[in-house]
């Protein structure tokens, strides 16, 4: 974030300030090509009691926010602005807060709904400015005081002003692309002019980009110069990709005819719409506004989105063995992803055996007597299947023994004692009996044992238990 501060001797000066920075930061995000939108927002920690976020709409937000739909249409502030008018400048800061916006901290359901339907906007924004007001918070606490026109001592009274350029940049590239990359708004481009020749080794293309790239640098002109070894195709890509606000095309028929070709990065759109590598020549008349139309069915990725991988994973000819390694990473990172599904589906099939077993053998809620036994089990049993939503309840006893089988040493065991007719709704144990039945379990001295257990006893149906 970077900052500033105003110090004033008094609220009205501090407010004054406090306007400026507003219409300021209003005329900036508009160079930068943004349209901001300066909403209510609470102070937080810094505190204070004025405090506005600048906002931009876009999908990919981090918060939601609300406004009048008026602001997508005020006009901004221009260059004739009077910075030392404060009641021009304040009746700017009063155009612009009048209509309903807030973020979603301080937003206020009743002034909502007095908006009228048609007229609310309700998105998902991207802070890239906050600009706070707190007076004599920071400045008495410190003992910030100076001398006023008046001989007397004042309190600072402060303000700050933040911008965020790495949201800025997010914001920027949201606000302005298209399938094929970014595109860059002349204020914040990283190069001005992008000189792209279409065949490297010819002496008159060579020539003419030479003496295009110095007369440009020679004008004030950053220029990027494109003079790589690729294919046409591959070159209208890159330069597409990066987004800068003017491509000056050199290439042979056009050196030959003593012609150049300049487009700016909306004018790609005609050429990709129509097919081909055909541009406009040097001037602005006559332009076709043509815009693609995005493909249907794109899937969860944007083009743009799948173009950038494919951007990564394609090299240059002459890097072969750099598309080689990228494609083993991404196919690294495949069967990674794979082999990672795969056990968390394993994983989940062992935690519902788990809780299918155990929850399908214990009961879920016990009830137990305090002080006496439950003498009148079966008339609980009775009320507490009358619940809604219980499945069953079955009475029981329950303790711990020594059993002892035919082999080996005894094995502890938990013993519950339950009736036949019980026995048949728990279904875990009715579902699963490998030998003998629960047929007449309440007749005779049944036992049911886990398979397991009879085996490392060394017991069969028919034996006796100890």
């Amino acid at each position: 974030m970077k900052d500033a501060y105003s110090f004033d001797l008094d609220f009205e000066g501090a407010k004054a300030a406090y306007n400026r920075m507003f219409v300021s930061y209003l005329r900036t995000f508009t160079r930068m090509g943004l349209q901001a939108i300066p909403m209510r927002a609470d102070t937080g920690p810094i505190g204070g009691d004025l405090s506005h976020e600048f906002i931009i709409l876009a999908e990919t937000g981090e918060s939601q926010v609300f406004c009048h739909r008026d602001y997508l249409a005020l006009p901004v502030p221009g260059a004739e602005t009077d910075f030392g008018n404060d009641g021009e400048i304040d009746g700017i800061v009063k155009q612009w807060t009048t209509p309903y916006a807030a973020t979603e901290e301080m937003h206020d359901e009743a002034a909502w709904d007095a908006v009228p339907e048609a007229d609310k906007v309700s998105a998902r924004g991207i802070e890239v400015g906050h600009i706070f007001h707190f007076g004599e918070k920071y400045s008495k606490p410190m003992g910030a005081k100076v001398m006023g026109p008046d001989g007397m001592e004042h309190f600072v009274s402060m303000g700050s002003y933040g911008i965020g350029p790495s949201r800025l940049i997010a914001a920027i590239i949201e606000a302005s692309h298209d399938e094929n990359g970014i595109i860059w708004p002349e204020a914040v481009a990283p190069f001005d002019i992008g000189l792209i020749n279409m065949k490297v080794g010819d002496a008159e293309c060579d020539r003419i980009c030479d003496e295009a790239y110095k007369a440009f640098e020679a004008a004030g002109k950053d220029v990027l110069y494109d003079d790589t070894d690729q294919r046409a195709g591959g070159k209208f890509a890159t330069a597409d990709l990066i987004g800068l606000p003017w491509q000056v095309i050199v290439g042979p028929r056009g050196a030959a005819a003593g012609e150049g070709r300049d487009q700016e990065p909306q004018d790609r759109r005609a050429r990709n719409a129509a097919g081909g590598c055909r541009t406009r020549q040097a001037g602005r008349q006559g332009m076709s506004q043509v815009t693609a139309a995005k493909p249907a069915g794109a899937g969860p990725f944007s083009v743009f989105e799948r173009m950038v991988a494919w951007r990564y994973l394609r090299s240059k000819r002459k890097e072969t063995v750099i598309s080689v390694i990228a494609s083993i990473s991404f196919l690294g990172i495949m069967l990674g992803v794979a082999t990672l599904i795969v056990v968390m589906a394993v994983m989940n099939g062992f935690r519902a055996e788990l809780l299918t077993r155990i929850l399908g053998v214990n009961g879920h809620l016990v009830v137990t007597a305090i002080d006496t036994p439950l003498e009148d089990y079966s008339a609980v049993a009775d009320r507490i299947n009358g619940v809604a939503g219980v499945k069953y309840a079955i009475p029981l006893v329950e303790g711990q023994v020594l059993a002892q089988g035919n082999v080996g040493a005894g094995a502890g065991a938990l013993v519950r004692g339950i009736r036949g007719s019980d026995l048949g709704k728990v279904t875990l144990v009715a579902n699963n009996i490998k030998q003998g039945s629960i047929v007449g379990f309440d007749e005779g001295e049944g036992v049911v044992i886990g398979k397991r257990m009879a085996e490392n006893m060394g017991l069969v149906l028919g034996d006796s238990i100890r």
